[in-house]
């Protein structure tokens, strides 16, 4: 074997799975958008669409703060990712502090939106889908400077179960299946869900292409007389959750129970593991008329409301019998101590007349709702003191009065008609929509559609936006700056999404599967788990007399490789720098 020239140098460099997000950053346009939106300043040696990348980057990596970025970069192989001539160090926190500054200042909505504007736009995206909305809370730990345009941390309903920090309420809109982010807002902490939902029917209706048929999905929240109108005028379909307020709702479940009949089956799905049983859902819908809010606008803007028809799908689901079960019997043994707390108490009192001691009695037993008390009010002659002073006679008797008591005869009786009439509303929940047409959305579908509703609450929402925020924390003083750096994990998130979804649809067209994390194979894998096929790729820089000699790339596994096809990007992602629009300056101020 012939030894090696002393003058090659052979310098490996870890890129993972960097240069395939490279690839989905440059197919949305992300980094093209955002120049074209944010003009580069000829003193800066990168331009902000750059910085937002390697933010995408390095979120989509295992995020670090932005002061460590420029060591993080260092690390890794810059001009494969980003293209010749990129020094890591002009990625400090100061310039990328800059490009949050630049995206607050152009606004974080009209950044998000006209990268969406940009996804939509392609040839492929439909023009019938749904939107799924939601809001959650995001509690923030120590001081922040006030801001005039911007939302002010403050105290409100904290879904993150800590009401003793001040927070913002954070609102996301993401399109269909897909996942795609298409409206983030950043709210005040005391926002009520239903301003943040008005909010983004309004940026949704400046967003999307008129001629698109879009159904808006959401929580109970959406169901408001305002939003609703507004929903209407704007023209958007919406499924919702009928909030148990709602007088329609027990009515309409009343009336299920009382036909006797069961449902026609809607879905079927497999329990959570294979002991547990098949989660079935059933169910049945009624056209009823319905109250939504109009503003009239005049001297004095008022609502008015009007009646329009809508459908109400009642369902029957299995699994929320068995989750609101515990919830029942802990709501019975709740009224059962209140009451022999209650009777205890009035036991212990004795009345000077028969009318306070139904009462008293009365107040014992009027909250009882799923059972039946046996007490009655009874009547005790007892000694009193003589009224006058002295020996009594010998002839004289004791003085006595008539004194009344609460007595219970027997213990308490549940009510199984009232038990198991709550039984059934716990398993029955309601849906609302404007969607009348049963052939083109029957029951099932509706159904489908609100389930869907998991999107935005696990891993391709709200789960994982947060999981990123807790891993690193946001070292930012300004609040303008949080809300930038809000835009950029959207970004991050449309990637993320876009690769899980893309990736699912091919897999399943193309019959074709990647090992999940217990090397088992899947069609389902998420977008992390997928990548984990490229997390020990390292590329190696080979240089010969001082002369670089290019990339060598190992061969990549067979399950990167399917995920590449998969996704119709190329190997050479890996090994090809990709070439730079923004011109290399010759410096950069410290402004920048």
């Amino acid at each position: 074997m012939s030894a090696l020239p002393n003058d090659l140098v052979l310098d490996a460099k870890p890129i993972a799975h960097l240069p395939l997000i490279r690839g989905v950053i440059d197919r949305l346009r992300i980094q093209e958008v955002i120049d074209d939106l944010l003009p580069p300043d000829p003193r800066s040696k990168v331009s902000d669409g750059e910085c937002v990348k390697v933010m995408l980057l390095n979120i989509l990596q295992g995020r670090v703060a932005l002061y460590d970025m420029e060591r993080w970069l260092s690390h890794t192989d810059v001009e494969l990712l980003l293209g010749e001539g990129v020094p890591a160090g002009a990625f400090n926190d100061a310039r990328l502090a800059s490009c949050l500054d630049h995206i607050a200042e152009t606004g974080t909505e009209e950044v998000l939106s006209a990268v969406v504007k940009a996804y939509l736009a392609d040839a492929d995206a439909p023009s019938t889908y749904t939107v799924h909305q939601d809001t959650t809370s995001i509690s923030l730990h120590g001081a922040y400077e006030n801001s005039t345009y911007f939302a002010v941390p403050a105290r409100g309903y904290s879904k993150d179960h800590r009401p003793d920090l001040k927070q913002l309420v954070f609102g996301l809109s993401l399109h269909g299946s897909a996942g795609i982010p298409l409206v983030s807002t950043v709210l005040s902490g005391n926002a009520t869900d239903s301003f943040a939902n008005r909010l983004h029917l309004d940026t949704l209706a400046d967003l999307l292409p008129e001629e698109d048929e879009v159904t808006l999905v959401a929580d109970c929240k959406l169901v408001d007389g305002q939003t609703l109108g507004q929903l209407d005028l704007q023209c958007f379909h919406f499924i919702s959750l009928l909030p148990k307020t709602y007088t329609l709702r027990s009515q309409l479940v009343d009336e299920v129970r009382a036909a006797g009949e069961i449902l026609p089956e809607l879905a079927r799905t497999p329990g959570a593991s294979r002991s547990d049983p098949e989660r079935i859902y059933r169910g049945r819908s009624f056209e009823r008329l319905f109250p939504i809010g109009f503003l009239e606008h005049g001297p004095k803007d008022s609502n008015v409301k009007r009646y329009k028809n809508l459908r109400l799908l009642v369902v029957e689901s299995t699994q929320l019998d068995e989750q609101e079960e515990e919830s029942l019997q802990r709501r019975l043994s709740k009224e059962r101590a209140t009451y022999e707390a209650g009777i205890k108490a009035a036991n212990k009192r004795s009345y000077a007349c028969e009318t306070d001691a139904r009462q008293a009695l009365d107040k014992v037993t009027k909250k009882l709702e799923f059972h039946r008390a046996s007490a009655e009010v009874g009547e005790v002659t007892v000694p009193v003191k003589r009224a006058r002073r002295g020996r009594p006679r010998a002839d004289e008797a004791a003085p006595t009065a008539i004194s009344y008591h609460i007595v219970e005869t027997a213990p308490l009786e549940p009510l199984a008609e009232a038990i198991e009439a709550l039984r059934f509303h716990s398993r029955h929940f309601v849906l609302l929509t404007d969607h009348l047409d049963r052939e083109k959305w029957p029951d099932e579908r509706i159904l489908a559609e609100y389930r869907q509703q998991h999107l935005i609450e696990g891993t391709t929402g709200f789960r994982w936006l947060k999981n990123i925020a807790t891993v690193a924390p946001v070292f930012l003083h300004t609040p303008h700056r949080i809300a930038a750096l809000g835009v950029v994990l959207m970004l991050a998130l449309m990637v993320r999404n876009y690769i899980q979804f893309e990736l699912r649809r091919r897999l399943v067209e193309e019959g074709e599967t990647v090992p999940d994390r217990l090397q088992k194979p899947t069609q389902r894998p998420t977008t992390e788990t997928a990548l984990l096929a490229f997390a020990a790729l390292t590329v190696v820089h080979v240089t010969l007399a001082g002369q670089p000699r290019g990339r060598n790339l190992p061969p990549l596994p067979k399950a990167a490789k399917t995920v590449l096809q998969m996704l119709c990007l190329p190997e050479s992602l890996f090994t090809t720098p990709p070439t730079r629009k923004f011109p290399h300056a010759a410096r950069e101020t410290p402004e920048m």
